[in-house]
């Protein structure tokens, strides 16, 4: 009998460098599409439920919750699936998911439908997520990982900046069930050329080297061995519950001042800032701090952008808000990234990407229900100042958790790969 987590024959034979080449090229366009058809989604999405079907925010906020948490806080287990079934696989599978899970909420009209679909969404994310990037960290060398990472975050944050451009397009021609069924067509498309053009083979660890992937005992054991890196994932729920507010409580926060357009200079702008902000922010916080130093200085940045959107009464500060919020959220994920590239086991690289999103994930998907309710309640109240004091008292507390912390590296070590030589890669670390 076939063990359903058998690991494939193909999975374990070496990759030529054509492959290898042919693998990068199509996990970066695939990267590019998911982040495209993710953004246009988002886009409108609190919108859409609160504004034309009279959703509460704190509802919209516990089913944008539920997907993040679901997609995320099960991604150790999808990436250990992925090491197990094949990157490809597992990616074409979670891609139809998602499809399906777009596609339903565009329709949806009650709380049920719309739950079930988020449902859909994070489980579609469990199998694509840590797949896609344990897909790319296999095609790359030792000494090619960092800079693939980096192009990945450039091309990521060009899908997220196209992405709202696209919704709102879509949005105020046709409304949101078309804006629904377009960003389902883009991860239809990535599942089909993942699925017939990515390679399987092994991680690259050394020259003639083949490494099977760890049992799911082995890959917790190799986890909690590293007790610094477990800490810094798990107080990084705390800097997510601020972090995660963009999608939700600054986008209808954005129409309050400047209407549906509002939305979506605000969603943009954060996106397209990223694009020539990314590299020099993780390149500064390599060169000069250490990671759990960078993290608790993204934390106080992020509150005082929060701080300044909610009380901000003319659109241009809710612009200077978001432009703080930026600069705070932008290094977090590719100072993890590269983190975990460097003390995962080549053979658990899928599981351990899982791992490092589950602060995100648990901290993102609370955040964004918490802060429905908060902003709820400070509308009943006739007040602007709950959001504030929430965004103050979190992003204080753990600022001062991260800076007290030990860093899950030897300090002083480089963010990169030991064999990475910065003259040779004009971009850092990004996921």
């Amino acid at each position: 009998m076939v063990h359903i987590f058998s690991t494939p024959t193909s999975r374990l034979q070496p990759l030529t460098a054509a492959q290898r080449r042919r693998g990068l090229v199509v996990s970066l366009i695939n990267s590019f599409l998911i982040l495209t058809g993710f953004f246009t989604f988002i886009t409108f999405f609190a919108l859409h439920f609160t504004n034309h079907l009279g959703f509460a925010a704190a509802t919209v906020g516990l089913v944008l919750g539920i997907r993040q948490i679901v997609q995320q806080g099960l991604d150790i287990f999808g990436g250990f699936i992925a090491d197990h079934i094949g990157y490809r696989t597992s990616i074409a599978i979670g891609c139809l998911i998602r499809a399906v899970g777009f596609g339903a909420a565009g329709f949806s009209t009650q709380f049920s439908q719309l739950l079930i679909s988020a449902l859909l969404m994070g489980v579609g994310g469990v199998f694509f997520d840590a797949a896609g990037t344990g897909a790319l960290a296999s095609y790359a060398s030792v000494e090619q990982r960092v800079r693939i990472f980096a192009l990945q975050a450039t091309i990521n944050n060009i899908g997220a900046a196209l992405g709202p451009v696209i919704a709102f397009v879509l949005y105020v021609r046709y409304g949101f069930p078309v804006v629904a069924l377009v960003s389902a067509a883009f991860f239809v498309y990535v599942a089909f050329q993942a699925f017939f053009l990515l390679p399987e083979g092994t991680v690259v660890t050394k020259p003639g080297q083949v490494t099977a992937p760890l049992s799911i005992r082995q890959t917790f054991t190799a986890i909690l061995a590293r007790r610094a890196y477990v800490r810094v994932v798990l107080l990084l729920m705390g800097f997510w519950i601020i972090g995660s507010q963009m999608s939700l409580t600054v986008a209808l926060d954005g129409q309050r001042l400047g209407g549906k357009d509002g939305v979506a200079i605000l969603l943009g702008l954060n996106a397209f800032l990223a694009i020539p902000l990314q590299y020099p922010l993780v390149r500064f916080a390599e060169r000069f701090l250490k990671p759990t130093t960078m993290m608790a200085l993204s934390s106080l940045v992020t509150g005082a952008g929060l701080v300044m959107v909610f009380l901000a009464d003319h659109f241009a500060w809710q612009i200077a808000g978001v432009v703080l919020i930026t600069f705070g959220t932008l290094a977090v994920l590719p100072v993890m990234s590269a983190i975990t590239a460097q003390v995962a086991p080549p053979s658990a690289m899928a599981a351990f990407y899982g791992f490092s999103v589950l602060g995100l994930g648990i901290g993102g998907g609370v955040g964004q229900y918490i802060g429905g309710r908060i902003y709820d309640l400070q509308a009943q109240l006739h007040t602007m100042w709950l959001m504030p004091a929430f965004a103050v008292v979190v992003a204080v507390t753990i600022a001062f958790a991260l800076y007290h912390s030990p860093s899950p590296l030897q300090i002083g070590a480089p963010l990169a790969e030991p064999d990475f030589h910065p003259e040779r890669s004009g971009i850092v670390a990004a996921s």
